[in-house]
């Protein structure tokens, strides 16, 4: 833009004319070193306009015709009216040129000699690829989101069918092994195929309550609670002791879950067959504690308790339930018995909850 034409515009000094000249003569050099497209823009009647402009030369330039002398509207280029305004270099904001493109700007006030801001010099960088290739890369995910989604979705529907003829495969082997059970006349033998009867229910219902919810987490309270029934089904006809569940829910993943099931099993079937022999029954309590590091389960009874060498050995029930929490769960266990009755408790620690993807 000539010298006329701009102090016509702009409304400039001589001396004001001078520096942007000057500046102007430098903008193909600094375009070149910079490798973007320069401008200097000055003010008339509160719009900014193009006063010089020049791109490198080795490189295409994001301008097909030349702008000098359209306006910058505030709308499209707001760095180069803040930094008129504030007399400060604002740099990396998102402008739309007159021809459409989308740029990033730098941008930095022009001050004459006595601190006068008359105008502005600005750098733009063509970003429209880039922004085509983010939004390219954008709907790439969305579209890869989708098909794990899909993909999720069809292992979830498959872990569930997988639980589900797990969970009817054991309760066929425990219906089996009742019918077994009802066809020997020894005691002991028919003992021992209610006692393995209830394990397999037991795991059983942790497969129910996975194939019904499919989280990453079980929550051990309605395992419990299904535990409880399947346990007064099974020895309530026989036994007149209340089973009653209290306490805290705490959610555990799956494998935690099936040893728990286990755990409560042997405690529960221990209660219900030495703890009230003689007596009409009782009850037996099932309480949950919820900690951080740490929660627990205590099965008490109120029966008549355990003798003293029992207690420091224990049968086959209270083996099984030792070894599972030493080796299983990594918890320990305590166990205390008198004449009241008997109480056991079972540590565990807690493994961390993985969020759900």
């Amino acid at each position: 833009m000539n010298r006329d034409e701009l102090r016509r515009r702009a409304g400039l000094d001589e001396a004001a004319l001078d520096r942007l000249e000057q500046i102007g003569s430098l903008l193909p050099l600094m375009a070149d070193l910079a490798g973007a497209d320069l401008f200097v823009d000055c003010m008339e009647n509160g719009r900014m306009f193009v006063a010089a402009q020049a791109g490198p030369s080795y490189m295409p330039s994001a301008y097909r015709t030349s702008v000098l002398g359209c306006y910058a509207e505030r709308t499209d280029e707001p760095a180069v009216y803040r930094a008129m305004e504030t007399r400060t270099p604002v740099r990396d904001i998102k402008a739309v040129t007159q021809e459409d493109s989308v740029v990033r700007q730098d941008v930095v006030p022009i001050t004459d000699g006595t601190g006068r801001v008359i105008g502005t010099l600005i750098s733009e960088r063509d970003v429209s690829r880039d922004i085509r290739r983010e939004k390219k890369y954008e709907a790439m995910v969305r579209r890869v989101g989708m098909e794990g989604r899909e993909m999720a979705s069809a292992e979830t529907v498959a872990r569930r069918e997988a639980h589900h003829r797990i969970k009817n495969h054991l309760q066929m082997i425990a219906s089996m092994m009742n019918l077994q059970a009802r066809q020997t006349d020894s005691p002991e033998v028919r003992r021992a195929f209610q006692e393995n009867t209830a394990r397999i229910l037991s795991i059983a219902a942790i497969n129910e309550l996975l194939t019904s919810h499919m989280s990453r987490t079980v929550s051990l309270w309605d395992f419990l609670e299904k535990l409880r029934h399947n346990l007064m089904l099974l020895y309530g006809a026989k036994m007149s002791a209340d089973l009653l569940l209290e306490g805290d829910n705490v959610q555990v993943d799956p494998d935690q879950a099936t040893d728990l099931a286990l755990v409560v099993n042997e405690l529960v079937s221990n209660a219900y067959r030495h703890a009230y022999a003689g007596r009409e029954g009782g009850t037996v309590r099932i309480l949950l504690k919820r900690g951080e590091k740490y929660s627990s389960i205590t099965v008490q009874d109120d029966g008549t308790g355990m003798p003293h060498c029992q207690e420091e050995t224990g049968g086959l029930g209270l083996n099984i339930v030792k070894m599972l929490v030493r080796d299983k769960l990594g918890g320990k266990i305590y166990v205390t018995s008198n004449k009241g009755g008997t109480t056991v408790t079972v540590d565990f620690r807690m493994k961390p909850v993985m969020e759900e993807i």
